[in-house]
């Protein structure tokens, strides 16, 4: 969109014979600071959905800030964030939402033309490892 902002956007859908999954999602990175000393900072904001048919439909919202930095030759990010996630099931009353509180850590290292970022994230309801192949913009 700008030189600090950018928008990304996923979909993906995964069918048997006995179902089928959509999944679908967009997201904004601001990057404060000036475009000649951008910031060490990023703010994201991600919004996702799952559409299992028949089965349950999930929303979740995320925002988080995370810092990079390098240590040891090593580009290392670290931040904090807040997941807001909703489950609607169509077969049950098992319908529930939470928000849980998170901190991160990981790091990005070049594979060939990729950018790999291993992440851990740890939250009061959820932990979890990530990895991404891209690149942080």
């Amino acid at each position: 969109i700008s030189w600090n902002l950018s928008m990304r956007g996923q979909i993906a859908n995964y069918s048997s014979d006995k179902r089928a999954i959509q999944m679908y999602g967009w997201g904004l990175t601001l990057k404060p600071g000036l475009i000649d000393e951008p910031s060490k900072w990023r703010i994201l904001f991600d919004s996702g959905r799952i559409n299992s048919n028949g089965h349950f439909q999930l929303s979740a919202l995320n925002l988080s800030v995370i810092k990079f930095f390098t240590w040891n030759n090593y580009k290392l990010h670290s931040g904090f964030g807040t997941n807001m996630i909703d489950v609607f099931t169509y077969n049950s009353s098992d319908n529930y939402d939470f928000q849980t509180n998170f901190v991160s850590l990981g790091l990005s290292a070049k594979l060939f033309w990729l950018t790999l970022s291993p992440k851990v994230i740890v939250g009061s309801k959820i932990n979890f490892i990530s990895i991404s192949i891209g690149d942080f913009f």
